[in-house]
Protein backbone atom coordinates (compact mmCIF):
# COMPACT_ATOMS: atom_id res chain seq x y z
CA UNK A 1 0.00 0.00 0.00
CA UNK A 2 1.61 3.16 -1.00
CA UNK A 3 2.28 5.95 1.89
CA UNK A 4 0.05 8.84 1.91
CA UNK A 5 1.04 12.39 3.37
CA UNK A 6 -0.46 14.18 5.96
CA UNK A 7 -2.09 16.49 2.60
CA UNK A 8 -3.45 13.98 1.82
CA UNK A 9 -1.35 12.97 -1.56
CA UNK A 10 0.30 9.70 -2.55
CA UNK A 11 4.10 9.70 -1.42
CA UNK A 12 6.12 8.96 -4.29
CA UNK A 13 8.73 6.17 -3.89
CA UNK A 14 12.00 8.67 -3.95
CA UNK A 15 10.03 10.69 -1.14
CA UNK A 16 9.38 7.27 1.03
CA UNK A 17 12.38 6.76 0.76
CA UNK A 18 14.09 9.75 2.15
CA UNK A 19 12.20 9.57 4.33
CA UNK A 20 14.01 6.47 5.56
CA UNK A 21 16.40 6.62 9.10
CA UNK A 22 18.18 3.23 8.00
CA UNK A 23 18.94 0.90 5.04
CA UNK A 24 16.79 -2.10 6.56
CA UNK A 25 13.69 0.93 6.50
CA UNK A 26 14.61 1.73 2.64
CA UNK A 27 14.73 -2.15 2.15
CA UNK A 28 11.34 -2.50 3.46
CA UNK A 29 9.95 0.05 1.87
CA UNK A 30 11.34 -0.96 -1.18
CA UNK A 31 9.66 -4.61 -1.58
CA UNK A 32 6.56 -2.96 -0.32
CA UNK A 33 6.81 -0.76 -3.56
CA UNK A 34 7.66 -3.62 -5.38
CA UNK A 35 4.75 -5.87 -3.89
CA UNK A 36 2.20 -2.88 -4.94
CA UNK A 37 3.66 -3.01 -8.18
CA UNK A 38 2.76 -6.00 -8.67
CA UNK A 39 -0.68 -6.35 -7.60
CA UNK A 40 -1.35 -3.18 -9.58
CA UNK A 41 -0.11 -5.07 -12.93
CA UNK A 42 -1.88 -8.48 -11.50
CA UNK A 43 -5.13 -6.58 -11.14
CA UNK A 44 -4.65 -4.77 -14.54
CA UNK A 45 -4.13 -8.32 -16.04
CA UNK A 46 -7.09 -9.73 -14.60
CA UNK A 47 -9.13 -6.85 -15.97
CA UNK A 48 -8.06 -7.61 -19.60
CA UNK A 49 -7.90 -10.84 -19.40
CA UNK A 50 -12.11 -10.00 -19.07
CA UNK A 51 -12.15 -7.63 -21.52
CA UNK A 52 -10.75 -10.16 -24.17
CA UNK A 53 -13.13 -12.88 -22.45
CA UNK A 54 -16.05 -10.34 -23.06
CA UNK A 55 -14.72 -9.63 -26.66
CA UNK A 56 -14.83 -5.82 -25.44
CA UNK A 57 -12.60 -3.92 -27.57
CA UNK A 58 -12.66 -0.59 -26.06
CA UNK A 59 -11.93 -2.21 -22.69
CA UNK A 60 -8.75 -4.43 -23.57
CA UNK A 61 -7.48 -1.22 -25.09
CA UNK A 62 -8.31 0.60 -22.10
CA UNK A 63 -6.76 -1.81 -19.80
CA UNK A 64 -3.93 -2.17 -21.97
CA UNK A 65 -2.94 1.19 -21.67
CA UNK A 66 -2.85 1.21 -18.02
CA UNK A 67 -1.05 -1.42 -17.93
CA UNK A 68 1.98 0.14 -20.24
CA UNK A 69 1.56 3.23 -18.24
CA UNK A 70 1.74 1.49 -14.80
CA UNK A 71 4.98 -0.76 -16.11
CA UNK A 72 6.32 2.75 -17.90
CA UNK A 73 5.85 4.79 -14.59
CA UNK A 74 7.58 1.61 -12.14
CA UNK A 75 10.64 0.73 -14.53
CA UNK A 76 11.16 4.53 -14.60
CA UNK A 77 11.82 4.42 -10.83
CA UNK A 78 13.47 1.08 -10.42
CA UNK A 79 17.15 2.41 -11.48
CA UNK A 80 16.61 5.49 -8.44
CA UNK A 81 15.50 2.98 -6.08
CA UNK A 82 18.62 1.12 -6.89
CA UNK A 83 21.07 3.52 -6.65
CA UNK A 84 19.72 5.20 -3.36
CA UNK A 85 19.40 1.63 -1.64
CA UNK A 86 23.34 1.22 -3.36
CA UNK A 87 24.46 4.56 -2.30
CA UNK A 88 22.97 4.02 1.39
CA UNK A 89 24.39 0.93 1.08
CA UNK A 90 28.09 2.00 0.56
CA UNK A 91 28.00 4.80 3.01
CA UNK A 92 27.60 2.18 6.05
CA UNK A 93 24.01 2.80 6.51
CA UNK A 94 24.56 6.36 7.74
CA UNK A 95 21.27 8.22 7.69
CA UNK A 96 21.18 11.45 5.78
CA UNK A 97 21.65 14.70 7.70
CA UNK A 98 18.62 16.47 7.79
CA UNK A 99 18.26 20.42 6.20
CA UNK A 100 16.25 22.67 8.50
Amino acid sequence: MSKISPTGKVKSIGQQLAGCKTLDGMIAVSKRWGSDWHNEQAALLRKLHAAIGNDDKQEQYFFLRQLEAVNDKRCGALPHVLDRIAKRAKEGDIPPVSKH
